[in-house]
């Protein structure tokens, strides 16, 4: 049994491209938050994968996971500096097992510096992005803001959907009622109204966009 278990898991692993050899500097790319190397170069997190893919990776996937003239000038995060430029390619004219031109000097798809009036516009902050940052933001409280906040954009408050309708509730107490929805999660998973959630049941790791990263 764990001798077929372990034949499928490289079944598994061997299928999946590895999209780091197909753009240049792909193992070496400089983390903006910390000292070491953005793994996970197409995603929000360092080293794991995200529900959302940040800019670059989508237009990584969008370009059909090929490192295209187009997408080398591309500035996906927009911080003025191409994908080219940052992944030391300037010149756009890399190829999978070539040397790159220069070293990566910066994230394609982080606007730098995070947190500057220039990248005001990514809703990113090192450990967290996007409505993953609501509870982080409010100092891990549950504030009345936080309360009547729509994280996840499904038309109902985060204390709606959490049995806190009337934002009344303090730690310890027992809520007005019991939870209806995941305040992280846009219901009803794929339909229309959560078409821009980029998420469905079981096609990417369960991450609960408002409490991630506490």
């Amino acid at each position: 049994m764990k001798v077929l278990l372990l034949s499928a898991l490289v079944t598994v692993a061997a299928a999946f491209p590895n999209y780091r050899d197909l753009f240049p500097n792909g193992y070496s790319v400089p983390n903006p938050c910390a000292a070491d190397t953005w793994e996970a170069v197409g995603h929000f997190d360092p080293h794991h994968h995200t529900v959302a893919k940040n800019q670059f990776g989508k237009d990584f996937s969008a370009a059909g996971h090929v490192w295209t003239e187009a997408l080398c000038k591309t500035d996906s995060d927009g911080d003025g500096r191409t994908n080219g430029e940052e992944l030391g390619d300037p010149a756009c004219n890399w190829t999978p097992g070539d040397r790159p031109a220069g070293t990566a000097s910066g994230h394609p798809g982080i606007c730098e510096p995070v947190g500057s009036t220039a990248c005001s516009g990514q809703a990113f902050r090192c450990g967290c992005h996007g409505s993953q940052c609501d509870f982080s933001a409010a100092g891990h409280l549950w504030t009345r803001d936080l309360c009547m906040k729509d994280s996840d954009g499904d038309g109902k408050t985060n204390g709606e959907e959490l049995g806190d309708p009337a934002c009344q509730w303090i730690v310890g107490d027992a809520p007005a009622a019991r939870p209806t929805g995941q305040p992280g999660i846009c219901e009803p998973v794929g339909s229309h109204a959560c078409s821009k959630q980029n998420f469905t049941c079981g096609s990417q790791r369960s991450v609960n966009l408002l409490t991630l990263n506490l």
